[in-house]
């Protein structure tokens, strides 16, 4: 599928053991099919961003060869850049329309679902720093909308403390809500 092939098929597959039983074979016979490429690349769904600055992410075009893995990069690009905006559990689905000529209309479907906001900031594993000198690289606040990025910086900024051999993050949703998270640093502090 990345190299425009959108309708192959799998017709059989044989597996076969070597008569010294060393070795195994296993033959699968593929139906190609025609080679499709791009024809045109629109947006759809809740646009919550301008159109313009998530175009900037789409990695497909008018007159390439389709690409499977080019589609699943602009869904994780486009996802990752409404995660920074504060919508953490957008879905970005890229749906192939196939049309005459070995082409394909690319739509890329964008469900935004709700803003999230951070709810609490929570660290683990500093026994010999203080609290406040984590609080102080902090790049995402609470009660502020969530970003992807200013969680990832925040994680970066402990890390380079020099402090700790390692810092993790995770953001586990909230029970009971669906527009809040919570953020949890887990950190290793290293011996001197």
């Amino acid at each position: 599928m990345d190299r425009g092939y959108l309708q192959f098929n799998i017709d059989s597959t044989q597996v076969s053991v070597s008569p010294n039983k060393e070795q195994v074979f296993i033959t699968a016979n593929v139906t190609e099919g025609e080679k499709f490429s791009i024809g045109e690349v629109d947006l759809s769904g809740d646009l919550v961003l301008p159109e313009a600055d998530l175009r900037r992410f789409i990695l497909v075009g008018p007159g390439q060869t389709f690409s499977q893995q080019l589609v699943a990069a602009t869904e994780d690009y486009l996802t990752r850049r409404l995660g920074n905006e504060g919508y953490n559990f957008a879905k970005v689905t890229g749906i192939p329309e196939v049309g005459e000529d070995n082409t394909v209309s690319m739509k890329f479907f964008i469900d935004p679902g709700k803003r999230t906001y951070v709810r609490r900031i929570s660290f683990k594993g500093n026994t010999r720093t203080a609290d406040d000198v984590l609080r102080r690289e902090m790049r995402q606040m609470e009660s502020a909308p969530a970003s992807a990025a200013a969680i990832e910086q925040s994680r970066i900024r402990l890390q380079r403390l020099g402090f700790f051999s390692k810092a993790e993050v995770d953001t586990p949703a909230v029970p009971g809500h669906d527009d809040l998270i919570d953020v949890e640093f887990t950190v290793e502090e290293q011996t001197f």
